[in-house]
């Protein structure tokens, strides 16, 4: 091989790295849109109705660690499930996105901040907030981790 072709060789194969790199994470979305445009508004109108398509955003297991348990790794699907069979029991109806902040940790993780609305169907309506933790998983973003958090000073 000549001088000319190895160096044409050494140029072409970093720049086609960085080439697919750079298309790679074209292909995934603003993960500020993502959640405000594509994942919120599933959570309106009987969500529950929804689920396949809310379990879409999830990861096939999701790490969670509720106040009053340990850390656990848990199937996303049938944690979902449950926590919406819950709410419904309590009469729960719809939530609407209230506020969020997200922080881009690196390109491929983003946590968020959100509050949330919820409403009831005797007309009642409570915040919640929660903590997610989305990363680039097969070119999509998926929650890996969910906590529940306290609204208080969250300023959302």
């Amino acid at each position: 091989m000549t001088n000319r072709k190895l160096l044409t060789v050494m140029w072409m194969v970093p720049l086609g790295l960085v080439t697919a790199i750079a298309w790679a994470q074209a292909a995934v979305p603003d993960p500020e849109d993502w959640f405000r445009n594509e994942y919120a508004p599933l959570w309106k109108a009987k969500p529950w109705s929804k689920l396949s398509a809310i379990d879409e955003f999830y990861d096939d297991s999701i790490t969670i660690h509720p106040a009053d348990a340990d850390v656990s790794t848990v199937s996303s699907h049938n944690w979902l499930a449950q926590s919406i069979d819950g709410w419904r029991a309590d009469g729960w109806i719809s939530s609407l996105l209230a506020g969020f902040r997200s922080d881009r940790i690196n390109p491929s993780t983003v946590l968020f901040i959100t509050k949330w609305q919820d409403l009831y169907a005797d007309g009642h309506e409570e915040f919640s907030c929660g903590w997610y933790v989305a990363d680039v998983v097969d070119g999509r973003w998926k929650f890996t981790r969910y906590e529940e958090v306290d609204c208080e000073g969250r300023q959302l």
